[in-house]
């Protein structure tokens, strides 16, 4: 019974921290960047490139996923022979 009350209380704790973390998170906006408006809007992001953090993610997926398929391969293969 005392287990079951610590849930409780420890749920209800983490439930009103959650109702109240958005309130505390709230912020005014940024302002907007100098050559924002100057001959048209700025590009989203600033214009920052997105291509070699791309690559390097796609390279890690390929990696695990390939490792993942090996191992799959290698527990099959041995169930086979046992």
């Amino acid at each position: 019974m005392k287990a079951f009350f610590r849930i409780v209380i420890i749920s209800l704790l983490i439930a009103g921290a959650a109702l109240l973390a958005p309130e505390k998170a709230k912020a005014d906006a940024p302002p907007p960047p100098t050559n924002h408006g100057n001959t048209g809007n700025a590009p989203a992001g600033g214009g920052t490139p997105v291509g070699g953090g791309l690559f390097i993610m796609l390279g890690m997926a390929m990696a695990f996923g390939g490792a993942k398929g090996y191992n799959i391969y290698q527990t099959k293969k041995k169930s086979l022979m046992d």
